[in-house]
């Protein structure tokens, strides 16, 4: 492990300040159909609420002179869903999916 860049989460080592950012790789299943890009020390999952969310409508990007906005809101089949399909799928990832969890309220 590289020592410059070796970091703690959870009790958990990493030896890469990479992660792949919330929503960039879905719940990370995407790396597994495309191929993995080596570097990463996981993945951040889209966000998961408790009940499932269609998200907004579109247009849910929309480019401005300054870059890209978006507003998918939270768009996920929700936490039973996630549990019981996406995460024992993910359990090949070649990397840790570290899954981003959203409250519905307060």
């Amino acid at each position: 492990m590289n020592k410059a860049y070796s970091w703690t989460l959870w009790n958990r080592k990493f030896d890469s300040p990479i992660l792949l950012a919330s929503g960039t790789a879905g719940f990370g299943l995407e790396l597994l159909e495309q191929g993995y890009r080596d570097g990463a020390a996981a993945v951040i999952s889209k966000a998961t609420t408790l009940k499932p969310r269609e998200g907004n409508q579109p247009p849910r990007i929309v480019e401005t002179r300054f870059g890209m906005l978006n507003s998918i809101g939270l768009a996920n089949p929700g936490v039973d869903e996630v549990l019981e399909t996406l995460l024992p799928q993910a359990a090949d990832l070649p990397c840790p999916l570290i899954v981003n969890v959203a409250g519905e309220t307060v």
